[in-house]
């Protein structure tokens, strides 16, 4: 589990479906206390004909659309905040159709005022 964690850090700029309530672990901190269950975030590949090449991410396996092939369950997250957990913030982008996600709320906050993304709250 802890690897998983690890590797969700890592994760700072990816596409993702949207935006839900959750947190996630810092670099270096453990997100599991005894008793807390965890919520399995699920990656997609869109391969199409004339967009190839991003992945989705979203806490339910059902598979958004035509296009879009499941790869399983890449890391979990916290649906409460923990100790040594930090907010995961979504932004999107209508015209490139982007989903922006990061645990840098400056960058959120520059991607809304100056890249004209539009806010989406907590993903995690």
């Amino acid at each position: 589990m802890k690897d998983q964690f690890r590797f969700f850090v890592i994760l700072l700029a990816i596409l993702v479906f949207e935006g839900l309530s959750c947190q996630t672990a810092a670099a270096g901190g453990t997100a599991i206390a005894e008793g807390t269950k965890t919520v399995p975030v699920y990656r997609f590949y869109f391969h199409g004909p004339n967009w190839d090449g991003a992945h989705l991410y979203r806490t339910v396996p059902d598979i958004p659309g035509a296009g879009w092939q499941a790869e399983g369950i890449v890391f979990y997250i916290s649906p409460v905040q923990l100790p040594y957990t930090v907010p995961l913030y979504v932004v999107y982008k209508q015209t490139l159709l982007d989903h922006f996600y990061t645990i840098d709320k400056s960058a959120r906050d520059h991607c809304v005022k100056n890249l004209g993304y539009a806010d989406q709250g907590i993903f995690g």
